[in-house]
């Protein structure tokens, strides 16, 4: 009887993680940067062995601090200008990082944050130079993309189609 539990409890996790791995038919948005053009790293110069799986980190010349985490999500801080919902503060630390898990039906997948707390400090040997992309690949499976589209401007992919986009003139989740 046990082992048919431990079985059952095994196929279950086999399928839920089946299907938070496997690839969803959906297209980003038509304003996301196609990430096709830019310069690819190798992202094992920016990994750090975390709890949770390897972590990809760094940093934007502009001075943006993201990560790429193991199978959980990816998430950038230090943001200094206006994005939705938080006005621009020179003050406490602002954020993007994955919604509540599942996100509810039709709410963006990620999510702007502010905290009273300031950021935590990027390593200044981890810059992502402008033009240049970093993925976090588990397994032959691209799980997240981000790119430096410019010095103070990323845009992150993962691979369900959600992300965002963090640049001054228009910063936004989907």
């Amino acid at each position: 009887m046990a082992n048919a539990q431990n079985l059952s409890a095994a196929l279950g996790t086999l399928v839920l993680s089946a299907n938070v791995l496997a690839p969803h038919a959906v297209a980003e948005p038509p304003e996301f940067p196609d990430l096709g053009g830019f310069t690819a790293v190798d992202a094992s110069t920016y990994q750090v062995a975390r709890r949770w799986g390897n972590t990809l980190y760094f940093n934007t010349s502009g001075g943006l601090h993201c990560l790429l985490a193991g199978y959980t999500g990816m998430s950038c801080s230090n943001i200094t200008y206006e994005v939705p919902t938080i006005p621009a503060t020179k003050s406490g630390c602002t954020f993007v990082r994955p919604a509540s898990t599942p996100a509810p039906t039709g709410d963006p997948a990620y999510q702007f944050h502010h905290q009273a707390e300031p950021c935590l400090a990027g390593d200044p040997n981890t810059l992502l130079p402008t033009g240049s992309k970093i993925s976090a690949v588990v397994d032959q499976t691209t799980l997240f993309t981000c790119a430096a589209i410019q010095d103070d401007a990323v845009a992150c992919i993962d691979h369900d189609r959600h992300g965002f986009v963090l640049q001054p003139t228009h910063s936004w989740t989907f």
